[in-house]
């Protein structure tokens, strides 16, 4: 089945269980990118001595970009299994 013949039908993809979890992946990667944007913001360059990021911040963005790895891997998986991709 071609994934572009369900574009066009109400509900087609959303009913399209590869492509929503493919898509709640890529939301989970923004979610990643403002974690890693975040770690870079707390490393502290002034002074003397440079200090590392907040451990704190490394954690949640790892565990947002994992789970975003999940996610996308799983959907697109899913999808190849039924045939959808």
């Amino acid at each position: 089945m071609d994934p572009l013949d369900t574009a066009f039908e109400p509900s087609g993809l959303i009913a399209n269980p590869a492509i929503v979890i493919v898509s709640l992946g890529a939301i989970l990667g923004l979610l990643a990118a403002r974690g890693w944007s975040k770690v870079a913001r707390s490393v502290d360059t002034a002074g003397q001595t440079v200090r590392g990021p907040d451990k704190r911040e490394v954690k949640s963005a790892s565990l947002w970009t994992s789970a975003a790895l999940f996610m996308v891997c799983g959907g697109f998986l899913l999808g190849r299994l039924i045939g959808e991709f």
